[in-house]
């Protein structure tokens, strides 16, 4: 069976994860994760979403954080893999303002603005870890 493959209704996947369906409606509700729908409405989980899940709980439960707060955390770690990348090169005047222009989002992010976190948050990076 493939990993993607949706197998695990709500209660299931609440209880793999040890933790209450309802906050798995709320990782849902604040955009971290898409489960499939059957045509009854039913939420289902893949064994990728569940690992997915665990790994932005740990986080959660590690840094003490709330859902706006994950969002933070992985807004600046998007961030700060981008100006990685872009500095393991050769650094154009262009790329250097661009750099510079991530660096003072960064900064606001950390100063407490959050208006330019994106609505949803796209972990696709995180099931590759």
């Amino acid at each position: 069976m493939a990993e993607q493959t949706p197998v695990y209704v709500i209660s299931v996947a609440a209880r793999l994860l040890d933790v209450h369906p309802q906050t798995l409606r709320n990782y849902e509700r604040a955009g971290f994760l898409r489960p499939t729908r059957t045509e009854g409405r039913r939420r289902l989980y893949s064994a990728d979403d569940i690992e997915q899940l665990r790994h932005l709980i740990g986080t959660v439960e590690q840094f003490g954080l709330n859902l706006t707060g994950l969002k933070v955390l992985l807004a600046l770690r998007e961030e700060l893999q981008g100006l990685h990348t872009a500095l393991n090169g050769p650094l154009a005047q262009a790329d250097a303002t661009l750099a510079q222009a991530q660096v003072a989002r960064l900064l606001l992010l950390l100063a407490g603005e959050t208006s330019s976190l994106p609505e949803e948050v796209d972990t696709d990076s995180d099931s590759s870890r």
